[in-house]
């Protein structure tokens, strides 16, 4: 391969020290990486010190290894080398070892909760153990800083007790198990300092995840001997700062560490795209360096949520254009998760949203959840299925509500769980269980059928009258989740977040007015918002420069004319004058 100066410059094992690679997007990061780990391990002869190579997650991590191990498999990349998440890194050499240290305990910690098991508790307040956790001075603080809790509410002080009581018997979610593992090296500094023996080496990959307490860690880390550490990734695409991560953290030590390099030039995207998402990006003049000689124009196209006709038209676009379909070359992305399960059915322009339209046989949207959670029940997945009851029953109760979330944790924080536990439990129980092959207008049909004359409100769960859609319409029809395994479409269809990385020859991005909770695109526009100041363009951004020839945005009709000022200045102006 021909490296460009600035990554034989980070490939140069001379370069040593503590600095920042900040690289654009397709600017090859993964494989320089490798590169110059490969390199590492070569001259690797340190017996009981090793490389710890570190990432956010377990895909990105085989991802390391695997093209490593295309290079040489007779490499060791064993002990006493690390590959591995920073989490698992923390919890392995210090958290579960030294944890009991800080958190008054007498013996070693356990990992509760999600990613490793269902958090319930023995009592109502237990409930809420996994839902909080400590900010990097120790203060118990909403994990994900949504406000749910009432903070002057007595019971916030109840609950703050049980956290802390919890904690002496031993228990943390992964992210106490972080701000305990910095408590440890903070009052052990001889911990500390044998971390730094044993890993004299550390390269983080995608450190724009890193959340605050965890570049504590690499700080305190480096204040007792760490010598070697690499941070590589590019702020501008930290798409995880709902799960408490901070891209600015890495702009900072980018712009604080003098050795800090910056990859400019993009190895995937044609130049006319890399113009186009660079609109968003400080780096304004990526350039592009592509084998390929197509170099098509990105384009806009409004909507109506009509999502099908664009799509059918965005695939007639790629084949038209050359353009392989498949489900490697060719991806349809959408901000929300929910979405691509609409299109899952080839060959068919139905939809679930004709389903779930105001005027179709689904009037409210509790009704989806009583059908989604129901059809979880029948697959076992009881968490899920409990969840979905849960949106139901505050719907149901409350009428329809933007924040659901917000009022089912007051909800539940009002009652106590228990007793709210047992009032979702006995609501589900008043629907029947769904049989295999279950059509979804006989499901519905028994329901209210056997509805009681106190149970008005279920009367709501109506038919449409010769509904089209209805016609031997199953629970898996409207609900399997594996819409990419199951070959029904020939091209890609998820979210931008389930393509991080990846990279395709034609992508066609489907967007609304903004995403959830968050100002809309054009307000953002009209602001001047950079990508440093909201996540949401960082988002988008994503999702543009994961395209290599062709590109597609689609955005509603009414704001149509702000994407063009924003992305399509030439075009723009001339349409004015």
């Amino acid at each position: 391969m021909d490296w460009t100066d600035k990554q034989k410059e980070f490939l140069d094992l001379n370069k040593q020290g503590k600095f920042v690679v900040k690289a654009c997007p397709g600017s090859g990061k993964t494989t320089c990486v490798c590169e110059r780990i490969f390199k590492l391990l070569q001259d690797w002869d340190k017996h009981n010190s090793g490389i710890a190579v570190l990432s956010f997650t377990n895909v990105a991590k085989n991802e390391i290894l695997n093209k490593i191990e295309k290079e040489d498999k007779s490499l060791k990349l064993g002990y006493p080398h690390f590959f591995g998440t920073l989490d698992s890194f923390l919890n392995k050499f210090i958290f579960l070892p030294f944890g009991h240290l800080v958190m008054e305990c007498y013996q070693r910690p356990e990992l509760v909760g999600a990613p490793f098991n269902y958090w319930s508790g023995n009592n109502d307040f237990d409930y809420f153990f996994d839902k909080i956790t400590f900010d990097s001075k120790g203060k118990v603080v909403d994990k994900k800083k949504t406000k749910y809790f009432p903070k002057e509410n007595w019971k916030w002080n109840q609950i703050v007790h049980m956290k802390h009581e919890l904690k002496r018997e031993g228990l943390a979610t992964q992210k106490d198990a972080n701000y305990h593992a910095m408590e440890v090296l903070k009052q052990y500094p001889k911990i500390a300092k044998a971390l730094t023996l044993r890993f004299p080496t550390v390269i983080i990959d995608e450190v724009q995840d890193t959340s605050e307490i965890q570049m504590k860690i690499m700080d305190i880390l480096i204040q007792n001997g760490l010598k070697d550490i690499i941070l590589v990734g590019d702020p501008e695409q930290g798409i995880y700062e709902w799960n408490t991560a901070n891209p600015k953290l890495m702009e900072d030590k980018y712009n604080q560490w003098e050795d800090s390099i910056k990859f400019d030039i993009n190895f995937r995207s044609s130049q006319k795209i890399c113009n186009f998402f660079s609109n968003l990006s400080d780096l304004n003049n990526i350039k592009s360096n592509v084998s390929f000689n197509e170099n098509f124009s990105p384009k806009i196209i409004p909507h109506n949520y009509n999502f099908e006709e664009i799509i059918i038209n965005f695939i007639n676009d790629c084949t038209d254009k050359g353009i392989n379909i498949s489900k490697d070359s060719v991806a349809v992305l959408f901000r929300s998760k929910d979405e691509p399960k609409k299109f899952k059915i080839k060959g068919n322009s139905f939809s679930i949203n004709d389903i779930f339209r105001k005027d179709s046989f689904f009037k409210i949207s509790y009704t989806r959840n009583i059908i989604l959670a129901n059809y979880y029940l029948y697959n076992g997945n009881y968490l899920k299925s409990f969840k979905e009851f849960e949106k139901a029953y505050i719907k149901l109760k409350y009428g329809e509500i933007r924040l659901i979330k917000e009022k089912i944790f007051q909800e539940s924080f009002n009652k106590g769980f228990s007793h709210y536990r047992k009032e979702i439990n006995n609501f589900s129980k008043r629907f029947p269980k769904i049989n295999e092959n279950q059509k979804i207008d006989e499901w519905i049909l028994n329901i209210n059928n056997n509805l009681n004359e106190n149970e008005n409100e279920l009367n709501r769960i109506t038919l449409k009258e010769n509904n089209k859609f209805l016609n031997n319409l199953t629970f898996d029809n409207l609900f399997d989740e594996d819409y990419n395994d199951k070959n029904e479409l020939d091209y890609y269809v998820g979210t931008i977040h389930s393509v991080k990385g990846e990279s395709f020859d034609a992508v066609l991005l489907i967007l609304k007015h903004g995403g959830f909770q968050d100002k809309h695109y054009k307000t953002h526009f009209q602001e001047d918002s950079n990508l440093m100041s909201s996540e949401e363009l960082r988002i988008v951004y994503v999702g543009m420069s994961r395209a290599r020839k062709l590109l597609h945005v689609a955005v509603p009709y009414d704001s149509k004319d702000c994407w063009d000022k924003k992305f399509l200045k030439k075009s723009y102006q001339s349409k004015l004058f």
